[in-house]
């Protein structure tokens, strides 16, 4: 991890860097929503769906802050308004 998982580091390329075969660490699954997206709410839902998961989920922002913005939704509607 560059920095050690310092502030602002973007979390999605640490957790990218873990799915390599060769580095065998078991992480959760998780997705790096587009940016410029029309919709993002949108890639949520098909990666739901293709992983037939469900809420809640935990949504945080892939820039590091020490869990500043990460919040546990319950259901779509809360997803939207993150």
């Amino acid at each position: 991890m560059e920095l050690s998982g310092m502030v602002l580091e973007e979390k999605g390329e640490i957790l990218d860097s873990f799915q390599a075969p060769e580095k065998r660490v078991r992480v959760a699954r998780y997705l790096r929503v587009k940016d410029g997206a029309a919709d993002p709410f949108e890639q949520v839902e098909v990666f739901l769906s293709n992983h037939q998961l469900e809420f809640p989920v935990v949504l945080k922002p892939d820039v590091g802050q020490r869990g500043s913005g990460v919040e546990i939704v319950y259901d779509r509607e809360s997803a939207r308004c993150w």
